[in-house]
């Protein structure tokens, strides 16, 4: 994981799709969370049956106590107690097969329901890169799939039956009051309603804050990240101090949100408790009036107390529950706006045609503009040119040029603001999105590894490989001898993003990768720039001879990598200069040699 994304060099910053304009609108977003429980209602069900069942039997259990107390006062004599107590006993062993059974339900729905978020989260992530990642940094996208999700473990399996349980026993036993004595329900009536309405008290102040708790947590973990990642940078240039106060600082500002979290809830919670208090005192001093009055027996105010204090307790975890119910919705919709986010690009039903096979791997680019904004300028603007089956096309130009972003819409990062990019005479459009992945291969300019071994790094184009077929691949790409040479050869881990690698070695076995697919298409965005002389002579031997049957399209800047290519195409300001041979455009276009010029100078 990258603190972010890897922007190319002409993109000033990803698109707002249209469909997220509405990104306030967190209530449908937390139903579409919501709808994650229709598969799991039958344990939703029995959890709150078996949380029900449980407080029934704890006041039933309470009252019985009640009433031995009341008995024994009375002078009852013990023989006359023996039937309650074996009562009290046997409820016992079902109270707790209860409280146990919703525990496990409430848990193992909880766990069911946050595995499907976090497929749900990375395959959302997977169809919203790499405009969605230019959006947010990645150490606050790993906060929303790590931190969030499982802050959510505490609304499913220690929240939604509880707050239902909260809201039926109260009312059980505010009824047993009033059958009781109408004056003790009457006494217990106002305080519990009062005390339900503590949660909406600072519902406002309540949102609000769990709002910033949840990105201040984002931005801890984003600016954690970042200094890890950025250790070697910051160490060699002795900005430990500084890296330290940005640190710091994020730091604080989560310990402010969170303290003025708790700070909220404390007020809730003593609200609650002195109503509670004031409560019960009102129903034992009511109780007590009544035995004075002779209207009650004495036997029975303990049972009074019970249903008083009974009738607070699930109240009194309702709002303690409320208070970390802010900081789940919170997390809720920091996780929805993903999972309900709308990709820059997705299949269109109405547009997709049947694709023959094999497919035509000529590439057209036909009067293309596209602009990263609707405020920012055009990155390119009427771009035409062809790419022949079977040969290749290199794009040249200064930084901004919009080479990266013809690339991207090739690969369909994006779709064109205007214009038609087409393989094999269809609109990219039109092809399903796992069709053209498969039709399609990329080397990036930055690569990516996985902590996982070489062999499973390469096979991660085509999972069914065999060892044989990627060990061809990585002949082609010039990167079998250095792995043979590793102490476990292809069974050696690469490490965390190739750490074990140096950046040639991890571009060539992106290059095996894309080899390894087979793929009659071939995107090469700056693919030899970090690789050394001999190295890149060797990979662009290899690279000529996978030409022979692939269309390729490169993003190069090196005279050595566009003398290759069939046709260069030359770029500036997001508009073709010129086109044609190396040769050829090096005779006639004095742009193009001052480009040649100052690569040549770059790579000495």
């Amino acid at each position: 994981m990258t603190t972010t994304a890897a922007v190319p060099e002409d993109q000033a910053r990803a698109p707002e799709p249209e469909s997220r304009a509405g990104a306030t609108e967190t209530p449908d977003r937390r139903a579409a969370l919501l709808t994650l429980l229709r598969p799991h209602r039958p344990r939703l069900a029995g959890a709150i049956a078996c949380g029900l069942l449980d407080q029934a039997l704890t006041l039933a259990a309470a009252l019985l106590g009640a009433r031995l107390v009341g008995e024994a006062l009375s002078g009852a004599a013990p023989g006359d107690l023996t039937t309650s107590l074996w009562l009290l006993g046997a409820l016992v062993v079902p109270k707790v097969l209860a409280a146990w059974a919703e525990s496990y339900l409430a848990h193992d729905l909880a766990f069911r329901v946050l595995a499907e978020l976090r497929d749900r989260c990375y395959r959302a992530l997977a169809d919203l890169t790499p405009g969605y990642l230019l959006r947010r940094r990645s150490g606050d996208i790993g906060a929303t799939a790590m931190a969030d999700i499982e802050l959510l473990e505490l609304f499913f399996a220690h929240s939604l039956s509880p707050l239902i349980v909260a809201a039926s026993v109260p009312a059980a036993c505010l009824i047993a009051a009033f059958v009781l004595d109408p004056l003790i329900g009457a006494a217990l009536l106002p305080a519990i309603v009062l005390m339900a309405t503590v949660p909406f008290w600072l519902r406002r102040r309540s949102a609000d804050q769990g709002r910033r708790m949840r990105e201040a947590t984002g931005e801890a973990a984003a600016e954690t990240v970042d200094a890890v990642q950025g250790l070697a940078e910051t160490l060699v240039f002795a900005r430990q101090d500084t890296q330290a106060e940005r640190l710091r600082a994020a730091t604080e500002r989560l310990g402010h949100a969170t303290r003025a979290h708790r700070s909220r809830g404390g007020v809730e919670k003593a609200a609650g408790d002195a109503i509670a208090a004031v409560g019960l005192i009102a129903v034992l001093l009511t109780a007590l009036a009544l035995v004075n009055s002779g209207t009650l027996t004495a036997d029975r105010v303990p049972t009074a107390a019970v249903l008083g204090a009974f009738a607070f307790l699930p109240l009194m975890t309702l709002v303690d529950t409320w208070r970390e119910l802010a900081n789940i919705r919170a997390a809720a919709n920091r996780l929805a706006e993903i999972v309900t986010a709308r990709p820059d690009v997705t299949d269109q039903s109405s547009r997709i045609r049947p694709v023959p096979e094999p497919i035509d791997p000529t590439v057209v680019f036909e009067g293309v503009r596209f602009r990263y904004g609707p405020d920012l300028p055009d990155a390119v603007d009427q771009v035409t040119f062809t790419v022949p089956a079977g040969s290749t096309v290199a794009l040249a130009g200064h930084s901004g040029a919009g080479k990266t972003t013809c690339a991207s819409l090739l690969l369909r990062h994006w779709d064109p603001t205007a214009g038609t990019v087409r393989v094999g005479g269809h609109d990219l459009r039109t092809l399903p999105l796992d069709r053209l992945r498969r039709l399609i291969a990329a080397v990036p300019q930055e690569t990516y590894l996985f902590n996982l071994s070489i062999r499973d790094n390469i096979r991660l184009a085509r999972p069914d490989a065999t060892d044989t077929e990627v060990e061809e691949a990585a002949r082609a790409a010039h990167a079998h001898d250095f792995v043979a040479a590793l102490p476990d050869g292809y069974d050696t881990p690469a490490g965390e993003g190739g750490a074990h690698l140096s950046g040639g070695q991890r571009q060539r076995i992106a290059i095996a990768r894309a080899l390894l697919t087979g793929a009659p298409v071939l995107v090469l965005d700056e693919a030899v720039s970090n690789l050394d002389a001999e190295s890149e002579a060797g990979v662009d031997r290899a690279l000529r001879a996978a030409r022979t049957s692939r269309t390729t399209l490169i993003v190069a800047h090196r005279p050595s990598t566009l003398r290759t290519a069939d046709t260069v195409v030359l770029l500036d300001g997001g508009r073709i200069l010129d086109a044609g041979p190396h040769d050829t455009l090096l005779a006639r276009s004095p742009a193009y040699r001052r480009l040649l010029n100052e690569s040549a100078r770059q790579v000495s």
